[in-house]
């Protein structure tokens, strides 16, 4: 009984072994599957190509930013009729030079203005050389002179007020805003990695 199931058995493992197997298909790959900068992301959905390694990323595989922003602003009031920039203002034009410094990708632009006291053409040559002056303030507190542009207008936007003395004082004024903003690319971390002490 044993050698009648034993000859069966080598009967059939002969019979299976000379069957000759089909050779798998060839498959054609239609898209790079690739990820070349090794962010997770394949090639074809990669908007990012160069990804610094041990960032965060997002479904395009570029990098996650975080974007921070200030803003400084330089309000200078003047005596009538003068241009001359006051002692009591170069502590602000100082903080905006420093500001500045800290984003020197930005730029400053100063309005020069004037009360709507005496003739419209000397008005505005008077904002004009108001503006000019804080200037010449700015740049000798470190600005370079390409990062600052000047425009006038004169008497043409008093400050609104209900008594016209005050309309007057606080019209006569150079004043700017600049917004500064810094982008952090968000780290990956793991338990594997090592961060610097």
């Amino acid at each position: 009984m044993k050698t009648i199931y034993f000859t069966l058995l080598a009967l059939l493992l002969a019979g299976c072994s000379s069957m000759q197997a089909e050779d798998p298909p060839i498959v054609q790959q239609s898209h790079d599957l690739l990820d070349s900068d090794g962010d997770g992301v394949i090639n074809a959905r990669d908007y990012c190509v160069q990804t610094p390694k041990g960032v965060v990323i997002d479904n395009t595989g570029c990098p996650i930013a975080s974007v921070q922003s200030e803003q400084n602003k330089l309000h200078i009031l003047f005596p009538n009729d003068v241009d001359q920039v006051p002692r009591a203002f170069l502590k602000q034009i100082q903080s905006m030079s420093d500001f500045l410094a800290k984003y020197p990708s930005t730029y400053i632009t100063l309005k020069g203005y004037a009360s709507p006291v005496g003739k419209e053409d000397y008005n505005l040559a008077l904002s004009e050389r108001r503006s000019v002056n804080v200037r010449k303030a700015l740049i000798d507190a470190g600005v370079a002179p390409d990062r600052i542009q000047t425009i006038s207008f004169g008497e043409n936007e008093p400050v609104q007020a209900s008594d016209k003395n005050v309309v007057n004082t606080l019209s006569r004024r150079v004043t700017a805003t600049v917004l500064g903003m810094n982008t952090d690319i968000k780290e990956n971390w793991t338990i594997f990695d090592q961060r610097a002490e």
